[in-house]
């Protein structure tokens, strides 16, 4: 049985694309910030949140409410 740890980890990773894009990550951004010779860029929980909502299929169909997609423990 997986640990909830272990289970948001891959939640994450199905999700990893469209947070690059919402940080507007380039290669070597991402480099940078692994050698940490840039600093990491920041934004709010809930305007990454806003973004990846966009994306979901169950908010795109209109299956959610937006108030019930923030609140879901995927994001």
């Amino acid at each position: 049985m997986k640990k909830h740890e272990e289970i948001n980890k891959e939640k994450i990773l199905l999700q990893i694309h469209h947070i690059k894009a919402f940080f507007k990550l380039t290669p070597e951004e991402i480099r940078g910030m692994e050698e940490e010779s840039i600093p990491s860029k920041e934004a709010s929980c809930n305007s990454l949140v806003e973004y990846l909502a966009q994306k979901d299929p169950e908010f795109q169909n209109k299956k959610v409410d937006f108030k019930t997609i923030k609140s879901n423990s995927y994001y």
